[in-house]
């Protein structure tokens, strides 16, 4: 990334912001997930 800023490659640049924003939603969605799941106060359905 580093290298790609230096050579100011723009497309290589904006493929690692692109591909670390995708890798932050995916962690942040397997984390309310498993919130979800751990936490007993956390319900779904009828009750």
């Amino acid at each position: 990334m580093y290298e790609a800023v230096i050579q100011e490659d723009v497309n290589l640049v904006l493929t690692n912001i692109m591909f670390i924003s995708f890798l932050v939603l995916l962690g942040m969605v397997l984390a309310d997930i498993i919130l979800a799941l751990v936490d007993p106060r956390i319900r779904y359905g009828k009750e």
